[in-house]
C-alpha cells in the first residue's frame, strides 16, 4: 500500500454501514488521495460493542503501509436509546481513543444524529442524553485527533430534520443523497484538516462542516466490497436491559449481559475517492427495527 494512501478504519453502526439507506457513508469522501476502508459497522451497533468484543477485530485493521490510519468512531445513538447516559456512553469512546492511539491510528469522533421520537419512541430524556453526550463530544477529553460535527449541520442537525423523507428514511437513518450532500464533506473536512498539522490556536476537533454543500461528492466508480467477512460476535453496555432484535440470518444470542466497557477514570459526567479502495462489509449482522 502506498505510504501517500489514508487508511480509514470505521467503527459504527447501521448509518455507519450504509445497510438501511443503501449509501456508503465512505465510498466518496473528497480527500484529495488515494484511501482504503474497512467499514467495521453494523445494525444495532454500540459503542460499547464495538469498544468491547469488536474492538480486536476494529484495531487489527491498521495498515502499517498506509502513510494515515484513521479509526473514525460512528455510534452511539444506540446506547443512548437503550438508557446510557451521555458519560457512560463516552466511556467506550475513550477507550476506543486510547487503544486506537496506542495502536497507532488518528481518531475521529463523530456527534450523533437527531432521531424522530415518533417512529423511534425516542423519549424527552433521550434527547437530552444526546445532547449531553454530544456536549462531551465536542469538549473531547480524551483528546481524539479529530470531530466530525454532523449533528452541527444546520439541515441534518435540525430538530425537525428527522420528519424530512428527502433528509431521513425512517426518522433515524439519513437518506443516500443526504448522506452524499451533507454527511460526506464534514467527515471529508475533520479528516484533511486535521491531516496537516493543525495551528496552535484552533483544536483538531470540532470540524462542523463546510456550509451544507448543496452537491454531492464525487463517487468512486470501482471501489470493491469484500463480502466475505462477516461481523464478530458482540456485547452491549452493561445499562442495556435487552439485547437488539435480531433478523433471521443474524440472530443474537439476548441471553447473555452485555460487557461493561472499562474506562480510565478520567471520563467526567461533564465530560478523491480512489478508484481502486476497498470496502470490508461487515455490515449486515442483526438488522433491527429500532437501533441504527
Amino acid at each position: 500500500m502506498s505510504g501517500s494512501n489514508v487508511n480509514l478504519v470505521i467503527a459504527g453502526d447501521s448509518i455507519g454501514a450504509g445497510s438501511i439507506n443503501g449509501a456508503n457513508p465512505w465510498s466518496a469522501l473528497n480527500l484529495s488521495g488515494p484511501y482504503t476502508v474497512e467499514n467495521h459497522s453494523f445494525s444495532g451497533a454500540y459503542i460499547g460493542q464495538q469498544a468491547g468484543l469488536n474492538e480486536s477485530a476494529v484495531l487489527s485493521s491498521y495498515d502499517p503501509n498506509s502513510g494515515t490510519n484513521w479509526l473514525i468512531v460512528q455510534a452511539g445513538t444506540n446506547d443512548l436509546a437503550q438508557g446510557a447516559s451521555a458519560s457512560v456512553a463516552y466511556t467506550g469512546v475513550q477507550k476506543l481513543i486510547q487503544d486506537g492511539h496506542a495502536q497507532g491510528f488518528k481518531v475521529l469522533v463523530a456527534t450523533v444524529l437527531p432521531r424522530d421520537d415518533a417512529v423511534f419512541a425516542w423519549s424527552s430524556a433521550d434527547e437530552s442524553a444526546r445532547l449531553a453526550y454530544n456536549d462531551i463530544v465536542r469538549a473531547n477529553p480524551a483528546g481524539a485527533d479529530a470531530i466530525a460535527d454532523i449533528a452541527a449541520s444546520s439541515i441534518m442537525g435540525s430538530a425537525a430534520a428527522p420528519a424530512n423523507p428527502a433528509l431521513y428514511l425512517d426518522g433515524l437513518h439519513p437518506t443516500a443523497s443526504a448522506v452524499q450532500s451533507y454527511l460526506e464533506p464534514i467527515y471529508a473536512a475533520a479528516i484533511t484538516s486535521s491531516t496537516s498539522p493543525v495551528p496552535a490556536d484552533t483544536t483538531p476537533a470540532a470540524v462542523s462542516a463546510p456550509a451544507e454543500v448543496a452537491t454531492a461528492a464525487t463517487s468512486d466508480s470501482t471501489h470493491t466490497t469484500d463480502t466475505s467477512a462477516t461481523p464478530a460476535a458482540v456485547s452491549a453496555p452493561a445499562e442495556v436491559a435487552t439485547a437488539a432484535t435480531s433478523d433471521s440470518t443474524h440472530p443474537t444470542d439476548t441471553s447473555t449481559t452485555p460487557a461493561a466497557v472499562s474506562a480510565p477514570a478520567a471520563v467526567a459526567s461533564a465530560a478523491t475517492a480512489d478508484s481502486t479502495h476497498t470496502t470490508d462489509s461487515r455490515t449486515t449482522p442483526a438488522e433491527v427495527s429500532a437501533p441504527a
